[in-house]
């Protein structure tokens, strides 16, 4: 491209020369360039494998894992207790019963 040619003349999508583009022309005469240097051979990629390589299984006691279970277990039970107590709990109970009652028959249910 002849960079000599009217901005008008120039065939569609042509560059320009990097002392006539719009955007440099308004920017500082002399603006300095910051490079900045690799400080390091390796890559985040595979820095990163091999921190995941590297790492260590979290060390669980199986005493405190089976403390927490039987906690939990233990507040399971007493909210299910609690649930049975409620009226509307009980309620409901009740009519799944009658309704057992007349779909089985009352000889082949046991309380």
């Amino acid at each position: 491209m002849d960079s000599a040619l009217p901005l008008r003349q120039r065939p569609y999508g042509a560059a320009l020369p990097a002392t006539e583009h719009p955007s440099l022309i308004m920017s500082a005469p002399s603006t300095p360039t910051v490079v900045l240097k690799s400080t390091t051979k390796m890559s985040l990629n595979e820095r990163f494998t091999n921190m995941l390589k590297n790492k260590k299984p979290p060390t669980v006691s199986i005493r405190a894992t089976m403390q927490q279970q039987q906690l939990a277990s233990a507040r399971n039970r007493r909210l299910a207790q609690q649930m049975e107590n409620r009226p509307s709990v009980q309620a409901a109970l009740k009519l799944k019963q009658k309704s057992l009652k007349q779909h089985l028959g009352k000889s082949n249910i046991q309380a």
